[in-house]
């Protein structure tokens, strides 16, 4: 199974090497072509390596790691708004108009596609080893594709007339939920990226340090692509 999976062999340092994940993966990659599965395991594979090599770095990457965790979720804020510097206030409006007028598209997606997301969360709640989380939601919303996107494809055509527009709007159904999902992602970062303006804006001293700290554990990792294999 491990072979099929992203397995963390560090049981003490699991949260925190789980948390690298989400904040560097996908910056500092062999190619950002390959799947994030195999991303994954690179980083992975390159941390266990430095925990034997360089025990210290190792522990100073893990510390960050949590410490960056926290703090960001004690501010409200999204790694990837870490990794900018400035947020022009243009922008923000200039995406905040977008995002209310392509509202409707949102629901839409949501719908038909929010029941592959949730029931999936629900589930995973039921299972404590938080390793396994990410291979059974996909393994539930591939089950639950294939029992409910016939049932979509027969409501289309039985409540459209025309044969071609019931097929139309059947083949729009994923890729309004692929809009709906990237909708929700640009909403937070427009909301978070007001909010870091307004952090930096007072000089805000909690998120100063959360900056450093996040500058610090990139760069850490940075050093483990740019070593030599």
């Amino acid at each position: 199974m491990k072979r099929n999976m992203v397995h963390i062999d560090s049981e003490e340092d699991y949260e925190a090497i789980d948390e690298l994940r989400s904040m560097i993966n996908g910056r500092f990659s062999d190619d950002i072509r390959f799947p994030k599965l195999f991303r994954d395991r690179i980083l992975i594979n390159k941390m266990n390596l430095l925990k034997t090599s360089n025990p210290s770095v190792y522990e100073r990457i893990c510390s960050l790691s949590l410490q960056v965790k926290k703090k960001a979720k004690d501010l409200n804020t999204d790694y990837r708004l870490l990794e900018k510097r400035q947020h022009p206030l243009w922008w923000l409006i200039a995406w905040l108009v977008g995002i209310i007028f392509t509202f409707p598209l949102f629901i839409y997606g949501n719908i038909f596609n929010l029941t592959f997301l949730e029931i999936p969360n629900l589930q995973i709640r039921k299972i404590r080893d938080p390793q396994f989380h990410s291979s059974i939601k996909y393994a539930i919303s591939l089950i639950m594709a294939f029992v409910f996107l016939p049932v979509y494809l027969i409501l289309s055509l039985f409540i459209f007339s025309s044969w071609w527009l019931g097929s139309l709007i059947f083949l729009t159904l994923p890729l309004s939920g692929l809009f709906a999902w990237n909708y929700y992602l640009q909403f937070r970062r427009i909301i978070g990226g007001f909010r870091v303006r307004s952090l930096i804006k007072i000089k805000d001293k909690e998120f100063d340090l959360l900056r450093r700290s996040h500058n610090e554990l990139v760069n850490l990792v940075a050093g483990l692509y740019d070593a030599k294999r």
